[in-house]
């Protein structure tokens, strides 16, 4: 494998300049025609700089993070597609730091396994965060949260959960819909966020039955909503709607119900949230809320080079809207039906 000695032979310069032109720091002492030359020398040889060293003399690494929990769900693998592709066109190399709900948030960021020499951090719902607000330990390196909870203190791109959510609720009402149940890890419902709290709103002001299915912490699922919601229902629990977490337990909802003997939307009417690229595909397909992965890690991206190269400019902090799709699982009254085309 060639060196930048080698290189530096090859150009008829020295090591020092060969590095200056490479590395890019303090390239412009160089002249023009020598550096053209050294760059001429580098491809004929097929060199390749080390990370570390290069990452010594440029102070950067030429690395991002995405930090984000459980990477085995559908939500994150769409994800973690936006952002690769970001970070590909940018010639920078990405590190997954998965993290799942084991830690108290008190113990902050750093201690979530996020330690890695990164220029900056992508991070999905981050720990050591209460009420919105970084504490305890957190990354010296730039970084930009992803949540559905605004945040201070910190770049963020938040997506408006509690708006899509309760346009999605208001139409399971409008198909006739009088007793709403939702299914969700046990926590959620000492959280009066996003989507749940868009339940309790739409819930309360129609003096709707409500109903809190509670599955495992972290559970979310297609085989944690199957068995949910087949031990509810089979033991004589009664909701005409089932409003689900997200899409994963909604589908293993759906296969319960059939399996049940009961009909979707007919005896239950079911949603989810997220709009993963199978919600479309199941039988019923799926309403669900779609939330605007690809301009959120566009935004996120943009705002985490910003702040890598720039670190005393103003935080930021950008809302997304996210949108209600309706589909046949909760269509009860044909003339309302507006599903989309899937392909």
């Amino acid at each position: 494998m060639s060196t930048i000695a080698d290189v530096a032979r090859l150009a008829g310069v020295s090591k020092a300049t060969a590095s200056r032109v490479l590395s890019g720091k303090n390239a412009a002492l160089v002249a023009p025609a020598t550096a053209e030359r050294v760059r001429r020398a580098a491809q004929e040889l097929g060199y390749q700089p080390h990370p570390v060293a290069a990452a010594l003399a440029t102070g950067r690494t030429g690395a991002i993070a995405l930090w984000m929990r459980n990477v085995h769900r559908p939500f994150f693998s769409e994800l973690m597609h936006y952002v690769a592709d970001q970070t590909q066109r940018h010639g920078l190399d990405l590190i997954i730091v998965e993290q799942r709900h084991t830690r108290p948030e008190s113990e902050g960021f750093l201690s979530a396994g996020s330690q890695w020499p990164v220029d900056g951090i992508l991070a999905h719902e981050p720990p050591g965060v209460v009420q919105g607000r970084p504490v305890g330990a957190w990354p010296s390196v730039p970084v930009v949260v992803m949540s559905e909870m605004p945040f201070t203190g910190t770049d963020a791109v938040h997506f408006d959960l509690r708006d899509g959510a309760s346009r999605l609720y208001e139409h399971l009402v409008q198909q006739g819909c009088r007793s709403l149940a939702y299914m969700a890890p046990d926590e959620v419902a000492n959280s009066a966020r996003g989507r749940y709290a868009a339940y309790c709103d739409v819930t309360g002001r129609h003096r709707l039955k409500r109903t809190f299915i509670a599955i495992p912490e972290a559970a979310e699922s297609c085989q944690a909503g199957y068995r949910a919601a087949y031990d509810f229902y089979a033991h004589g629990g009664r909701a005409d709607a089932l409003c689900c977490h997200n899409d994963e337990l909604a589908i293993g909802a759906l296969r319960a119900l059939r399996d049940l003997g009961l009909r979707v939307p007919e005896d239950v009417a079911v949603s989810g949230c997220d709009d993963v690229t199978m919600a479309a595909y199941v039988e019923p397909p799926l309403t669900t809320i779609r939330i605007p992965i690809r301009e959120m890690v566009e935004n996120a991206f943009a705002m985490l080079m910003d702040r890598i190269n720039d670190p005393t400019i103003p935080h930021r902090n950008l809302t997304l809207p996210t949108q209600p799709v309706v589909r046949a699982s909760t269509v009860r009254r044909k003339d309302t039906l507006h599903e989309e085309d899937p392909s």
